[in-house]
């Protein structure tokens, strides 16, 4: 079984993520939508109590556990600065800094 799920990856030439997530009065939710190669899946979780920026930073989180041992490169999209400058810039000093 492992052996078709390599195969039908390694076939996969294109994978884009989209992620968003948001809050409202305190409640959070975050969703993200994967195409590879122009098929589409949709995932949404409801998170509980959380800002803005944790529900932003949980829909990326949440798009790339399920891409998790995807062999195809990913091309993110996402609309908040903070998520993007988290994943590209402040993840240097905080891994410096023991995630702090």
């Amino acid at each position: 079984p492992s052996r078709v799920t390599e195969t039908k990856q390694s076939r996969i030439m294109s994978v884009r993520l989209f992620t968003d997530g948001g809050s409202r009065s305190g409640v959070g939710s975050a969703a993200c939508i994967i195409d590879r190669d122009g098929k589409r899946e949709r995932h949404v979780t409801f998170l509980g109590s959380a800002t803005n920026n944790e529900a932003e930073i949980y829909a990326l989180l949440l798009g790339l556990e399920i891409l998790q041992g995807t062999k195809a490169p990913i091309e993110w999209f996402a609309d908040s600065e903070y998520t993007l400058k988290s994943a590209t810039i402040y993840i240097h000093n905080w891994k410096k800094n023991g995630w702090k």
